[in-house]
Protein backbone atom coordinates (compact mmCIF):
# COMPACT_ATOMS: atom_id res chain seq x y z
CA UNK A 1 0.00 0.00 0.00
CA UNK A 2 2.86 2.22 1.05
CA UNK A 3 5.15 1.70 -2.14
CA UNK A 4 4.04 4.11 -4.88
CA UNK A 5 1.65 3.21 -7.55
CA UNK A 6 4.19 2.96 -10.42
CA UNK A 7 5.47 0.18 -8.29
CA UNK A 8 2.63 -2.14 -7.30
CA UNK A 9 1.22 0.13 -4.53
CA UNK A 10 -1.48 2.86 -3.84
CA UNK A 11 1.17 5.85 -3.25
CA UNK A 12 0.33 5.98 0.48
CA UNK A 13 2.80 7.60 2.96
CA UNK A 14 4.18 4.87 5.60
CA UNK A 15 3.38 6.79 8.59
CA UNK A 16 6.10 6.25 10.54
CA UNK A 17 8.41 7.00 7.75
CA UNK A 18 6.02 10.72 7.70
CA UNK A 19 6.22 11.55 10.83
CA UNK A 20 10.10 10.98 10.80
CA UNK A 21 10.57 13.25 7.51
CA UNK A 22 8.23 15.87 9.57
CA UNK A 23 10.50 15.91 12.77
CA UNK A 24 13.32 16.07 10.08
CA UNK A 25 11.60 19.32 9.39
CA UNK A 26 12.24 20.57 13.23
CA UNK A 27 16.04 19.90 13.12
CA UNK A 28 16.52 21.54 9.68
CA UNK A 29 14.97 24.44 11.38
CA UNK A 30 17.16 24.29 14.21
CA UNK A 31 20.54 23.29 12.25
CA UNK A 32 19.51 26.96 10.03
CA UNK A 33 18.59 29.17 13.00
CA UNK A 34 21.40 28.33 16.16
CA UNK A 35 20.09 31.54 17.18
CA UNK A 36 16.93 30.73 18.00
CA UNK A 37 16.12 30.32 21.84
CA UNK A 38 15.15 26.72 21.40
CA UNK A 39 18.14 25.92 19.51
CA UNK A 40 20.24 27.69 21.77
CA UNK A 41 17.88 25.77 24.56
CA UNK A 42 18.72 22.73 23.40
CA UNK A 43 22.46 23.01 23.06
CA UNK A 44 22.91 24.66 26.00
CA UNK A 45 21.42 20.82 27.41
CA UNK A 46 22.50 18.32 25.08
CA UNK A 47 25.04 19.47 22.38
CA UNK A 48 27.52 22.19 24.24
CA UNK A 49 30.68 21.35 22.35
CA UNK A 50 29.12 19.58 18.95
CA UNK A 51 26.66 20.66 16.23
CA UNK A 52 23.57 19.16 16.55
CA UNK A 53 24.01 17.06 13.29
CA UNK A 54 26.87 15.20 15.77
CA UNK A 55 25.28 15.04 18.84
CA UNK A 56 24.22 11.57 20.92
CA UNK A 57 21.03 11.18 22.63
CA UNK A 58 22.59 11.95 26.37
CA UNK A 59 21.90 10.89 29.68
CA UNK A 60 18.20 10.75 30.55
CA UNK A 61 17.01 12.80 27.39
CA UNK A 62 13.69 14.54 26.98
CA UNK A 63 10.73 13.39 24.73
CA UNK A 64 11.25 16.35 22.65
CA UNK A 65 15.13 16.06 22.38
CA UNK A 66 14.58 12.06 21.58
CA UNK A 67 12.10 13.08 18.78
CA UNK A 68 14.28 15.44 16.87
CA UNK A 69 17.29 13.00 17.51
CA UNK A 70 15.32 10.41 15.78
CA UNK A 71 15.25 12.32 12.24
CA UNK A 72 19.13 13.04 12.39
CA UNK A 73 19.79 10.03 10.28
CA UNK A 74 17.88 10.86 7.95
CA UNK A 75 19.01 14.35 7.43
CA UNK A 76 22.66 13.55 7.68
CA UNK A 77 22.36 11.65 4.95
CA UNK A 78 20.72 14.31 2.61
CA UNK A 79 22.98 17.56 3.67
CA UNK A 80 26.05 18.92 2.24
CA UNK A 81 28.16 21.59 2.39
CA UNK A 82 28.45 24.55 -0.29
CA UNK A 83 32.07 25.96 0.23
CA UNK A 84 32.66 29.63 1.22
CA UNK A 85 35.77 29.91 2.98
CA UNK A 86 35.81 26.53 3.87
CA UNK A 87 36.37 27.21 7.05
CA UNK A 88 33.38 25.50 8.81
CA UNK A 89 33.79 22.33 6.51
CA UNK A 90 36.02 19.40 7.38
CA UNK A 91 37.63 17.67 4.39
CA UNK A 92 37.46 14.18 5.95
CA UNK A 93 33.67 13.47 7.14
CA UNK A 94 31.71 16.26 6.12
CA UNK A 95 29.42 15.69 2.65
CA UNK A 96 30.96 18.86 0.62
CA UNK A 97 31.85 17.34 -2.91
CA UNK A 98 28.58 17.05 -4.89
CA UNK A 99 30.10 15.22 -8.32
CA UNK A 100 31.26 12.17 -6.21
CA UNK A 101 29.63 9.04 -4.67
CA UNK A 102 28.13 10.04 -1.25
CA UNK A 103 30.07 13.45 -1.52
CA UNK A 104 32.88 12.97 0.88
CA UNK A 105 36.34 12.62 0.26
CA UNK A 106 36.53 8.30 -0.47
CA UNK A 107 40.34 8.33 1.07
CA UNK A 108 41.56 7.92 4.32
CA UNK A 109 43.67 11.09 5.29
CA UNK A 110 46.87 11.82 3.99
CA UNK A 111 49.19 15.04 4.37
CA UNK A 112 46.75 16.66 6.39
CA UNK A 113 45.44 15.91 9.88
CA UNK A 114 42.10 14.11 10.28
CA UNK A 115 40.38 17.33 11.51
CA UNK A 116 41.32 19.32 8.87
CA UNK A 117 38.88 22.07 7.44
CA UNK A 118 38.54 22.78 3.70
CA UNK A 119 40.33 26.36 3.87
CA UNK A 120 43.44 24.84 4.13
CA UNK A 121 43.03 23.41 0.63
CA UNK A 122 42.85 26.85 -0.62
CA UNK A 123 46.26 29.12 -1.65
CA UNK A 124 45.09 32.34 0.03
CA UNK A 125 47.00 33.97 -2.31
CA UNK A 126 45.44 33.78 -5.41
CA UNK A 127 41.74 32.66 -3.33
CA UNK A 128 41.91 28.92 -6.04
CA UNK A 129 42.43 25.83 -5.15
CA UNK A 130 45.93 24.55 -4.54
CA UNK A 131 46.08 22.20 -7.09
CA UNK A 132 50.13 20.87 -6.06
CA UNK A 133 48.60 20.17 -2.19
CA UNK A 134 45.75 18.52 -3.71
CA UNK A 135 47.67 16.03 -5.82
CA UNK A 136 49.84 15.11 -2.96
CA UNK A 137 46.33 14.12 -0.72
CA UNK A 138 44.12 12.80 -2.84
CA UNK A 139 43.42 10.53 -6.16
CA UNK A 140 43.37 12.13 -9.47
CA UNK A 141 39.43 11.86 -9.57
CA UNK A 142 38.74 13.70 -6.41
CA UNK A 143 41.15 16.11 -7.29
CA UNK A 144 39.15 16.52 -10.60
CA UNK A 145 35.57 17.08 -8.58
CA UNK A 146 37.33 19.18 -6.00
CA UNK A 147 38.68 21.47 -8.87
CA UNK A 148 35.33 22.01 -10.20
CA UNK A 149 34.18 23.56 -6.71
CA UNK A 150 33.63 27.58 -7.52
CA UNK A 151 35.43 29.60 -4.81
CA UNK A 152 33.48 33.06 -3.73
CA UNK A 153 36.52 34.61 -1.42
CA UNK A 154 36.80 34.89 2.14
CA UNK A 155 33.91 36.92 2.42
CA UNK A 156 31.38 34.15 1.52
CA UNK A 157 30.38 31.72 4.64
CA UNK A 158 29.76 28.33 3.94
CA UNK A 159 26.47 27.09 3.87
CA UNK A 160 24.73 24.35 4.67
CA UNK A 161 21.91 22.82 2.10
CA UNK A 162 19.80 19.69 1.50
CA UNK A 163 21.72 17.80 -1.76
CA UNK A 164 17.98 17.30 -3.28
CA UNK A 165 16.83 20.50 -4.04
CA UNK A 166 17.70 23.83 -5.59
CA UNK A 167 17.20 26.28 -3.47
CA UNK A 168 19.10 23.54 -1.02
CA UNK A 169 16.22 23.82 1.99
CA UNK A 170 14.66 20.79 3.21
CA UNK A 171 11.16 20.23 2.85
CA UNK A 172 8.46 16.93 4.37
CA UNK A 173 8.10 15.99 0.87
CA UNK A 174 11.85 15.26 -0.33
CA UNK A 175 12.34 14.15 3.89
CA UNK A 176 10.28 11.11 3.24
CA UNK A 177 11.79 10.12 -0.29
CA UNK A 178 14.70 9.90 1.25
CA UNK A 179 13.71 7.74 3.99
CA UNK A 180 11.66 5.87 1.65
CA UNK A 181 14.62 5.04 -0.33
CA UNK A 182 17.10 3.92 2.63
CA UNK A 183 13.76 2.07 3.90
CA UNK A 184 14.10 -0.02 0.77
CA UNK A 185 17.65 -0.54 0.88
CA UNK A 186 17.83 -1.41 4.18
CA UNK A 187 14.76 -4.29 4.07
CA UNK A 188 15.34 -5.24 0.09
CA UNK A 189 11.80 -3.71 -0.66
CA UNK A 190 11.11 -4.26 -4.41
CA UNK A 191 8.38 -3.20 -6.38
CA UNK A 192 5.70 -5.64 -7.34
CA UNK A 193 5.07 -5.82 -11.96
CA UNK A 194 7.04 -3.67 -14.10
CA UNK A 195 6.49 0.13 -13.80
CA UNK A 196 4.87 0.80 -17.66
CA UNK A 197 1.93 -1.89 -16.80
CA UNK A 198 1.16 -0.03 -13.42
CA UNK A 199 1.56 3.31 -15.02
CA UNK A 200 -0.97 2.35 -17.62
CA UNK A 201 -3.05 0.86 -15.03
CA UNK A 202 -3.25 4.47 -13.80
CA UNK A 203 -3.54 6.54 -16.57
CA UNK A 204 -6.68 4.41 -18.06
CA UNK A 205 -9.55 6.76 -18.38
CA UNK A 206 -12.10 5.19 -16.03
CA UNK A 207 -13.90 6.08 -12.85
CA UNK A 208 -11.54 5.96 -9.93
CA UNK A 209 -13.14 2.74 -8.63
CA UNK A 210 -12.47 1.06 -11.58
CA UNK A 211 -9.15 1.78 -11.61
CA UNK A 212 -8.48 0.49 -7.95
CA UNK A 213 -10.66 -2.66 -8.66
CA UNK A 214 -8.25 -3.25 -11.39
CA UNK A 215 -5.11 -2.57 -9.09
CA UNK A 216 -6.56 -5.20 -6.94
CA UNK A 217 -7.45 -7.84 -9.67
CA UNK A 218 -3.61 -7.15 -10.81
CA UNK A 219 -2.33 -7.79 -7.11
CA UNK A 220 -5.13 -10.83 -6.85
CA UNK A 221 -6.74 -9.62 -3.53
CA UNK A 222 -9.98 -9.38 -4.24
CA UNK A 223 -12.15 -11.11 -1.53
CA UNK A 224 -13.16 -13.99 -3.42
CA UNK A 225 -13.98 -17.31 -1.66
CA UNK A 226 -10.93 -18.93 -1.29
CA UNK A 227 -9.51 -15.59 0.40
CA UNK A 228 -12.55 -14.94 2.77
CA UNK A 229 -12.24 -18.54 3.90
CA UNK A 230 -9.04 -18.45 4.85
CA UNK A 231 -10.10 -15.16 7.52
CA UNK A 232 -13.52 -17.42 8.48
CA UNK A 233 -14.11 -20.54 7.51
CA UNK A 234 -17.63 -20.33 7.84
CA UNK A 235 -17.83 -18.14 4.81
CA UNK A 236 -17.02 -21.43 2.85
CA UNK A 237 -14.88 -20.96 -0.97
CA UNK A 238 -17.79 -21.98 -3.15
CA UNK A 239 -18.20 -19.63 -6.44
CA UNK A 240 -22.04 -18.42 -6.24
CA UNK A 241 -22.09 -19.34 -9.63
CA UNK A 242 -21.19 -23.22 -10.40
CA UNK A 243 -20.28 -24.24 -6.99
CA UNK A 244 -16.76 -24.71 -7.81
CA UNK A 245 -13.96 -23.49 -5.57
CA UNK A 246 -13.70 -19.43 -6.27
CA UNK A 247 -10.15 -18.13 -6.60
CA UNK A 248 -9.71 -14.75 -8.87
CA UNK A 249 -8.60 -16.65 -12.03
CA UNK A 250 -11.97 -18.74 -11.53
CA UNK A 251 -14.41 -16.31 -11.37
CA UNK A 252 -13.12 -13.72 -14.12
CA UNK A 253 -12.26 -16.98 -16.88
CA UNK A 254 -13.09 -20.06 -15.49
CA UNK A 255 -16.98 -19.59 -14.34
CA UNK A 256 -19.38 -20.49 -17.32
CA UNK A 257 -21.42 -17.56 -15.68
CA UNK A 258 -18.75 -14.95 -16.41
CA UNK A 259 -17.49 -16.93 -19.41
CA UNK A 260 -20.95 -16.76 -21.42
CA UNK A 261 -20.85 -12.76 -20.62
CA UNK A 262 -17.30 -12.13 -21.87
CA UNK A 263 -18.02 -14.12 -25.57
CA UNK A 264 -20.74 -11.67 -25.84
CA UNK A 265 -18.32 -8.88 -25.17
CA UNK A 266 -16.44 -6.85 -27.93
CA UNK A 267 -13.06 -7.42 -27.09
CA UNK A 268 -12.07 -10.58 -28.70
CA UNK A 269 -9.71 -12.94 -27.81
CA UNK A 270 -9.74 -11.07 -24.39
CA UNK A 271 -9.46 -14.81 -22.45
CA UNK A 272 -7.03 -16.39 -24.93
CA UNK A 273 -4.71 -14.09 -23.70
CA UNK A 274 -4.83 -15.14 -20.10
CA UNK A 275 -3.18 -18.29 -20.90
CA UNK A 276 -1.89 -19.99 -17.69
CA UNK A 277 -0.56 -17.23 -15.93
CA UNK A 278 -1.44 -14.82 -12.53
CA UNK A 279 -4.51 -11.95 -13.14
CA UNK A 280 -1.13 -9.91 -13.14
CA UNK A 281 0.13 -11.39 -15.88
CA UNK A 282 -3.22 -11.34 -17.98
CA UNK A 283 -4.04 -7.36 -17.32
CA UNK A 284 0.17 -6.94 -18.38
CA UNK A 285 -0.77 -9.37 -21.77
CA UNK A 286 -3.94 -7.25 -22.35
CA UNK A 287 -2.26 -3.80 -21.98
CA UNK A 288 0.38 -4.60 -24.53
CA UNK A 289 -1.63 -5.84 -26.94
CA UNK A 290 -5.14 -3.98 -27.51
CA UNK A 291 -5.40 -0.54 -27.75
CA UNK A 292 -6.76 2.05 -24.91
CA UNK A 293 -10.12 2.10 -25.63
CA UNK A 294 -10.29 -1.39 -25.61
CA UNK A 295 -8.39 -2.10 -22.31
CA UNK A 296 -10.61 0.40 -21.01
CA UNK A 297 -13.74 -1.38 -22.06
CA UNK A 298 -12.14 -4.62 -20.79
CA UNK A 299 -11.50 -2.87 -17.09
CA UNK A 300 -14.80 -1.73 -16.35
CA UNK A 301 -16.59 -5.12 -18.20
CA UNK A 302 -14.50 -7.16 -15.02
CA UNK A 303 -15.60 -4.31 -12.62
CA UNK A 304 -19.15 -4.86 -13.62
CA UNK A 305 -18.63 -8.59 -13.16
CA UNK A 306 -17.64 -8.04 -9.54
CA UNK A 307 -20.09 -5.76 -9.14
CA UNK A 308 -22.63 -8.24 -10.42
CA UNK A 309 -21.19 -11.27 -8.64
CA UNK A 310 -21.26 -9.34 -5.17
CA UNK A 311 -25.15 -8.43 -6.07
CA UNK A 312 -26.19 -11.77 -6.35
CA UNK A 313 -24.38 -13.35 -3.84
CA UNK A 314 -25.42 -10.58 -1.06
CA UNK A 315 -28.74 -9.85 -2.27
CA UNK A 316 -29.97 -12.34 -4.59
CA UNK A 317 -30.14 -9.89 -7.37
CA UNK A 318 -29.00 -10.99 -10.71
CA UNK A 319 -29.23 -9.56 -14.12
CA UNK A 320 -30.10 -10.96 -17.23
CA UNK A 321 -26.40 -12.09 -18.68
CA UNK A 322 -27.14 -10.40 -22.09
CA UNK A 323 -27.77 -6.99 -20.21
CA UNK A 324 -24.45 -6.83 -18.31
CA UNK A 325 -21.86 -5.92 -21.99
CA UNK A 326 -24.84 -3.04 -22.65
CA UNK A 327 -24.53 -1.50 -19.66
CA UNK A 328 -20.96 -1.73 -19.23
CA UNK A 329 -20.32 -0.28 -22.61
CA UNK A 330 -22.88 2.77 -22.25
CA UNK A 331 -21.65 3.29 -18.11
CA UNK A 332 -18.23 4.07 -19.47
CA UNK A 333 -19.93 6.04 -22.63
CA UNK A 334 -21.66 8.29 -20.02
CA UNK A 335 -18.53 8.57 -17.89
CA UNK A 336 -16.60 9.64 -20.75
CA UNK A 337 -19.31 12.63 -21.89
CA UNK A 338 -18.52 13.85 -18.52
CA UNK A 339 -15.41 13.80 -18.42
CA UNK A 340 -15.41 16.00 -21.49
CA UNK A 341 -14.22 19.59 -21.03
CA UNK A 342 -14.40 22.35 -24.10
CA UNK A 343 -10.99 22.62 -25.78
CA UNK A 344 -9.45 25.66 -24.55
CA UNK A 345 -7.52 27.44 -27.41
CA UNK A 346 -4.50 29.33 -26.21
CA UNK A 347 -4.41 32.98 -26.81
CA UNK A 348 -0.79 33.86 -28.64
CA UNK A 349 1.78 35.51 -26.98
CA UNK A 350 2.60 38.94 -28.32
CA UNK A 351 6.76 39.18 -28.31
CA UNK A 352 7.41 42.05 -28.09
CA UNK A 353 11.14 44.03 -28.23
CA UNK A 354 13.10 45.42 -25.16
CA UNK A 355 11.22 48.55 -23.64
CA UNK A 356 12.92 51.16 -22.07
CA UNK A 357 11.97 51.53 -17.89
CA UNK A 358 9.18 53.58 -16.75
CA UNK A 359 9.33 56.46 -14.29
CA UNK A 360 13.01 57.22 -14.55
CA UNK A 361 14.84 54.38 -13.77
CA UNK A 362 17.50 52.74 -15.87
CA UNK A 363 17.55 49.43 -16.81
CA UNK A 364 20.42 46.90 -15.59
CA UNK A 365 20.33 43.78 -18.31
CA UNK A 366 22.42 40.85 -17.06
CA UNK A 367 22.88 37.27 -18.57
CA UNK A 368 25.39 34.03 -18.47
CA UNK A 369 26.65 31.74 -20.52
CA UNK A 370 28.93 28.94 -21.05
CA UNK A 371 32.17 29.72 -22.79
CA UNK A 372 33.59 27.16 -25.18
CA UNK A 373 36.87 26.89 -22.89
CA UNK A 374 34.41 25.15 -20.11
CA UNK A 375 34.46 28.77 -18.07
CA UNK A 376 31.37 30.75 -17.13
CA UNK A 377 31.28 34.31 -18.57
CA UNK A 378 28.77 37.05 -16.63
CA UNK A 379 28.00 40.19 -18.89
CA UNK A 380 25.72 42.92 -18.34
CA UNK A 381 24.71 46.32 -19.70
CA UNK A 382 23.19 49.53 -18.51
CA UNK A 383 20.91 52.06 -19.79
CA UNK A 384 19.72 55.37 -18.81
CA UNK A 385 16.02 56.26 -18.31
CA UNK A 386 16.48 57.83 -22.09
CA UNK A 387 17.49 53.96 -22.91
CA UNK A 388 20.83 55.05 -24.31
CA UNK A 389 23.83 53.24 -23.52
CA UNK A 390 25.88 54.03 -20.26
CA UNK A 391 27.83 51.05 -19.19
CA UNK A 392 28.81 47.32 -19.67
CA UNK A 393 31.27 45.26 -17.94
CA UNK A 394 31.71 41.29 -18.44
CA UNK A 395 34.46 38.64 -17.24
CA UNK A 396 35.11 34.52 -16.98
CA UNK A 397 34.71 32.52 -13.77
CA UNK A 398 35.99 29.48 -13.08
CA UNK A 399 34.47 26.18 -11.62
CA UNK A 400 31.38 24.39 -12.26
CA UNK A 401 27.83 26.30 -11.99
CA UNK A 402 24.47 25.76 -12.19
CA UNK A 403 22.39 27.52 -15.07
CA UNK A 404 20.62 29.08 -11.92
CA UNK A 405 23.47 29.90 -9.93
CA UNK A 406 25.54 31.95 -13.03
CA UNK A 407 22.52 33.69 -13.74
CA UNK A 408 22.23 34.98 -9.84
CA UNK A 409 26.53 35.65 -10.58
CA UNK A 410 25.25 37.71 -13.37
CA UNK A 411 22.71 39.57 -11.43
CA UNK A 412 24.84 40.03 -8.28
CA UNK A 413 27.41 41.61 -10.91
CA UNK A 414 24.86 43.95 -12.15
CA UNK A 415 24.33 45.28 -9.01
CA UNK A 416 27.70 46.01 -7.62
CA UNK A 417 28.13 47.94 -11.44
CA UNK A 418 24.99 50.27 -10.69
CA UNK A 419 26.48 50.89 -7.09
CA UNK A 420 29.91 51.43 -8.30
CA UNK A 421 28.56 54.18 -10.57
CA UNK A 422 25.86 55.64 -8.13
CA UNK A 423 22.84 54.63 -9.80
CA UNK A 424 19.88 55.42 -7.35
CA UNK A 425 16.90 53.36 -9.26
CA UNK A 426 17.44 50.50 -11.27
CA UNK A 427 15.46 47.66 -13.00
CA UNK A 428 17.03 44.52 -12.87
CA UNK A 429 16.10 42.57 -16.05
CA UNK A 430 17.36 38.62 -16.67
CA UNK A 431 16.06 35.93 -18.91
CA UNK A 432 16.11 33.36 -15.86
CA UNK A 433 12.60 33.01 -14.24
CA UNK A 434 13.59 30.71 -11.26
CA UNK A 435 16.21 33.57 -10.45
CA UNK A 436 13.58 36.32 -10.70
CA UNK A 437 11.16 34.50 -8.83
Amino acid sequence: MVSPKEEGGMGFQDLRGFNIALLGKQLWNLVKCPDSLIARILKAKYHKRSSILDASMGYRPSFVWRSIMSAQELINKGVRWRIGNGVNVRIWGDRWIPTLPGQFVPTAPMGLPVEANVCELVDPDTNQWDIPLLESCFTRDTVEAISQIPLRGNEEVDTIMWHNNKEGNYSVREGYKEWSCAFKEQHGVVGFGEESVWKKLWSLQVPPKVRQFMWRFGREILPTGVIVSERNPRWGDRCPFCDQVETQVHLFSECQWASRICRQFEVVGCFARRGSGSCYEWFKSMAESEDEASLESWCVLLWYLWKERNAHMFNGAKLPEEEIPVRTKYFLMDYKQHQHREEVIPTPVVRNGWRKPTMGRWSVCTDAGVLPTGDTGLGVVIRDADAKFKYAAAKNIAGKWSSEEVEALAMEMGVQLAYQFQVQEVMLESDCLSVIK
